[in-house]
């Protein structure tokens, strides 16, 4: 369905940014109509109300909408949370294609590889974003309730959306990358969820190994910057936290530039196999096919010689 939605504009001989539009707004469509993304967005949504309301912030006296506490519920969920769901959206947008079989049909109108790849992985991840957006708006709206023993200060809008871009939207667009390349080239999602699932154990293993680093050597290496503010909170009151200003300095930057710079790689990498082994396989299949036809022809042609019978011949043979 996505594929024949992408093929109609395709076909009209659009522009490249024509074409990544109709395979963009064909992901869209068809994620509207699955189920995932609105169990993800529940989902999301009810981990924000169990930290808002049952989290660390109360245990510690932390208000629920500091900055450092906002943080921590971010870096947290895109630790514990998000991976695997990232998977699920971003592993198999081209794998459905192939699965329903519509990939002859898609690369032999005029789309370009790059403007469906491109436009496949924008679209998912987009509606990836949009889940997640869920579990910030969530905090955001907490910010006029309180409960018993919970701290909040005045209301805030900013540290929630440049915290999400910089702690949830940036390390999920590399996973996201990842996650699509190796669906894409491998057509297994299975090996997608064990690739992540090891992830996991890499993260962790790293997060050991750095201990007793300069800060500079934890944070660059470390895609969700959960060394940035450890925080003790034996070591520092309430107050502390409470009036701790998170900003951005030189090495978190670098540490961002260095993962999109990752991102577009892995994405490039992903174009460069993606179309050499298309093309392969769709060569291959040709010659196939005009092997096969050869091959009946002449069959046919011998089938039909051995049946006809020159007048001669058949004179001959009725004269004996």
């Amino acid at each position: 369905m996505t594929g024949e939605f992408a093929l109609t504009t395709a076909a009209r001989g659009g522009s490249a940014f024509a074409n990544f539009a109709a395979v963009f707004r064909a992901e869209l469509l068809f994620n509207r109509r699955r189920v995932a993304p609105y169990v993800m967005a529940a989902l999301f949504s009810a981990n924000a109300l169990l930290w808002w309301g049952w989290g660390a912030a109360v245990y510690y006296g932390w208000a629920v909408n500091s900055d450092y506490y906002i943080v921590r519920c971010l870096t947290g969920f895109c630790f514990m949370t998000t991976p695997f769901f990232v998977a699920l959206l971003m592993a198999d947008p081209v794998v459905r294609d192939y699965r329903t079989g519509v990939d002859p049909l898609i690369f032999s109108k005029p789309l370009s590889r790059a403007e469906y790849l491109l436009g496949k992985f924008v679209g998912n991840y987009l509606v990836l974003l949009a889940c997640q957006s869920c579990f910030a708006l969530t905090l955001l709206a907490l910010q006029g309730f309180t409960r018993g023993g919970m701290i909040a200060q005045p209301a805030r809008l900013t540290p929630y959306c440049k915290h999400f871009l910089f702690f949830v939207a940036a390390p999920s667009l590399l996973l996201a990358a990842v996650c699509f390349a190796v669906g894409t080239l491998s057509r297994s999602v299975r090996l997608v969820y064990g690739l992540v699932t090891s992830l996991y154990v890499l993260y962790m293993g790293l997060q050991v190994a750095a201990r007793g680093l300069p800060r500079r050597w934890r944070v660059l290496p470390d895609p969700l910057l959960m060394n940035v503010y450890p925080g003790n909170p034996r070591a520092h009151s309430a107050d502390y936290f409470n009036s701790l200003a998170v900003g951005y300095d030189a090495d978190m930057l670098f540490n961002r530039a260095l993962l999109l710079l990752a991102t577009l790689a892995c994405l490039a990498s992903l174009y460069a196999r993606f179309s050499t082994t298309e093309r392969r396989q769709t060569r291959a299949a040709r010659d196939s096919v005009t092997t096969l036809d050869l091959a009946d022809d002449a069959d046919w042609l011998s089938g039909a010689a051995s049946e006809t019978v020159s007048p001669r011949a058949a004179g001959g043979s009725m004269e004996a």
